[in-house]
């Protein structure tokens, strides 16, 4: 009976946090952890510690977040395929927290002892943000590209779009304008029809608007800033959206 009681508050839990009630979710979710060591569910602890640190996360509570992501690495151990998406979860806190380098190992440790081809896939694409971030257009391509085959492979057209907004920079940087301008389209029209919304693919977009302009081509940089600002805005970063117009105003 305590174990059944642990599986179902995690179960729970998880399911409250993917529906956007994150009070009720970390409510069953700190419960679910006493549970679960009570009943000596190490796996199923971790699980819902996982759940309360990308609660954590999303409220921007990046301490509480990162301890939490810590503990369920420690619990999951480093070199088990569970570990993953810990590594993964611990990585983007840090990186949220503009620490790069760091968050680029953990990305790397998460991608080497991954066993799911979906969790690599997304895992490659926050690891060719690091490499962008570094300027590394070349590394960052092979990364990301393979993701973006991935998504593409299992129609997962959300993420394929942001693969496709990302490989943008590294395509101006090769001045390999057919293949820009295919994803540029795609990027467009799948951002567009999905609703999906990134700053995080905006933030490539400028990039790649830039480099655009570098090359002299204007158009397609400003395309790029269009596309940047819908995501800006539709990822809800104001500022960065209004830093966008300005640059299209100047």
């Amino acid at each position: 009976w305590p174990e059944v009681l642990a599986r179902a508050l995690t179960a729970q839990g998880l399911v409250s946090a993917r529906s956007g009630n994150t009070e009720g979710a970390g409510r069953l979710l700190t419960e679910a952890v006493q549970r679960c060591a009570e009943a000596g569910l190490l796996r199923e602890r971790g699980t819902a510690i996982m759940g309360l640190a990308w609660i954590a996360m999303r409220a921007e509570e990046h301490a509480s977040a990162e301890q939490l992501f810590s503990e369920a690495v420690d619990i999951f151990g480093r070199q088990t395929a569970e570990c993953a998406d810990a590594l993964n979860g611990l990585a983007e806190v840090v990186r949220a927290q503009g620490q790069h380098a760091r968050a680029r190992s953990l990305y790397e440790q998460s991608l080497a002892v991954s066993t799911s081809s979906i969790t690599k896939a997304v895992v490659r694409l926050n690891l060719g943000l690091c490499m962008l971030r570094a300027q590394e257009h070349r590394e960052a391509r092979v990364v990301v590209e393979k993701a973006w085959q991935e998504f593409r492979r299992q129609g997962r057209s959300r993420y394929q779009g942001f693969a496709a907004a990302l490989l943008l920079p590294t395509l101006a940087a090769a001045a390999n304008w057919s293949a820009f301008d295919q994803r540029l389209e795609e990027a467009t029209s799948t951002l567009s029809e999905t609703g999906a919304a990134s700053a995080d693919a905006a933030w490539a977009l400028v990039q790649a608007s830039a480099l655009c302009k570098e090359a002299s081509q204007a158009r397609r940089g400003w395309s790029c800033l269009v596309l940047a600002l819908a995501q800006y805005r539709a990822a809800g970063a104001e500022e960065e959206a209004e830093q966008v117009r300005l640059a299209m105003k100047g």
